[in-house]
């Protein structure tokens, strides 16, 4: 749980250690707006808000707790992590490609916990990227139908790939291909996604690369 709570934390108040950066350079040289100000106090904010929810989030996976689920649209999902992973890309000189589908069924699901899934994923991608050269580090993000009751949603890169004797042993506990991993964080993703009915897999792409595809079923609710 420790080790979850650590990996599950990292983004976040590496988030807000990156903000609080840039406000003190901005102040250094002088060239700190009002409206820029703003903008790095709710980033904060807002940071200061997820890490707070992702100790919920994993006190509740201790606890076996489902967590509350709302109606939600895994495009905005999708966007919102994308908000929090600018830097990211720049740092990695990884290139973001997005194709989402904009006529998606709605799921049943725990935002906070989702995000964290393609947070995780993303980044794993943008770091997979690393391996290769600059003109190869893309990943490409999309959402699709998948069949008449679930969506898809896949992330692919074109780094090494993975294990070729057998992919899937990046979902098991502890196993890590990176030498500081921690082994995590694809373990609590995929228990995420199970949890909401879902699937998580791994392949190895056509062209190189490895792709994450998670299904979820769409809601039998009718949208709004």
């Amino acid at each position: 749980m420790a080790g979850s709570l650590a990996h599950e934390l990292s983004q976040p108040l590496g988030a807000i250690v990156t903000n609080v950066g840039a406000a003190l350079r901005f102040l250094e040289r002088d060239n700190l707006s009002a409206e820029k100000l703003r903008e790095l106090l709710q980033d904060i904010a807002a940071d200061g808000k997820r890490a707070g929810e992702v100790i919920r989030t994993v006190r509740g996976m201790g606890r076996k707790e489902a967590g509350a689920r709302r109606l939600l649209q895994l495009n905005d999902v999708i966007a919102e992590v994308l908000r929090l992973t600018p830097s990211d890309a720049l740092g990695h000189h990884c290139t973001v490609s997005i194709e989402l589908d904009p006529l998606l069924p709605t799921v049943d699901a725990n935002s906070v916990q989702l995000q964290e899934v393609f947070l995780n994923l993303i980044q794993n991608a943008f770091e997979a990227s690393e391996e290769v050269p600059r003109a190869r580090r893309r990943v490409i993000i999309r959402t699709e139908r998948d069949g008449d009751y679930a969506v898809r949603a896949s992330i692919r890169d074109f780094g090494p790939g993975l294990p070729l004797d057998l992919p899937e042993r990046v979902f098991e506990r502890f196993f890590s291909t990176k030498a500081e991993g921690l082994g995590i964080g694809l373990f609590i993703s995929r228990s995420i996604i199970a949890a909401h009915g879902g699937t998580l897999s791994a392949e190895n792409a056509e062209g190189g690369g490895a792709q994450f595809c998670v299904r979820l079923p769409a809601s039998k609710e009718i949208d709004v």
